[in-house]
C-alpha cells in the first residue's frame, strides 16, 4: 500500500484512506474502458468506462469545444476527417 505517493506539504493519507485507494486500484484494473474524443476535432476528451451511458460534460483543449455528450451517441470516431467527406459526398 505504500505505492501512492503524495505531495509532502499535504499529511500522510490515513490507513483507511490508503486501503480504499488500494482497493478502488485494484476494482479498476478489471474494468473495460474507452476513448471519448470531441466530435470536432477528434482530440483526446476522457477515457471512460465502455458500461457509462450518462451525460458527460466536457471541454476540447484543442478546438475549445464545449458541451455535453452522451456516450451512447460518441461510440467511435475514427477520422473526423474522413467523416466529413463522406458526408459532403452525400
Amino acid at each position: 500500500m505504500s505505492g501512492y505517493t503524495c505531495n509532502p506539504r499535504y499529511n500522510t493519507p490515513s490507513p483507511d484512506v490508503l486501503r480504499k485507494l488500494e482497493l478502488s486500484r485494484l476494482e479498476a484494473e478489471n474494468v473495460k474502458t474507452r476513448e471519448m474524443r470531441c466530435p470536432i476535432c477528434g482530440f483526446l476528451l476522457r477515457i471512460i468506462p465502455v458500461t457509462q451511458t450518462d451525460i458527460v460534460f466536457v471541454k476540447c483543449r484543442k478546438c475549445k469545444f464545449d458541451g455535453a455528450l452522451s456516450p451512447a451517441y460518441f461510440r467511435r470516431i475514427r477520422n473526423c476527417r474522413v467523416n466529413r467527406m463522406q458526408w459532403e459526398e452525400l
